[in-house]
């Protein structure tokens, strides 16, 4: 995988790795799984030596779009259930 990553919950920080081609659907999963994992809003290191990217100006718009999408959308926690009667 072009992207990898290791999340440090105790300092909130992302190392992430980006090697090969990596185009915008691998990092549109990136920052999806980041959300999914709740740890968008911790700080990133991108390791982007090893890597090169088509992403065109569009790309990169729709990913800065998704991005802030993501971290507005409030997650959802257990809900209670009322007791029957």
């Amino acid at each position: 995988m072009p992207i990898s990553y290791r999340v440090d919950t105790g300092h909130r920080r992302i190392e992430s790795r980006g090697t090969g081609m990596v185009t915008y659907d691998e990092v549109r999963s990136h920052l999806e799984a980041e959300e999914r994992e709740e740890v968008l809003g911790y700080e990133e290191i991108f390791d982007a030596r090893d890597a090169a990217t088509d992403l065109t100006r569009d790309q990169v718009r729709r990913l800065v779009s998704l991005t802030e999408t993501l971290r507005r959308t409030p997650r959802l926690g257990p809900a209670a259930q009322p007791e029957s009667a």
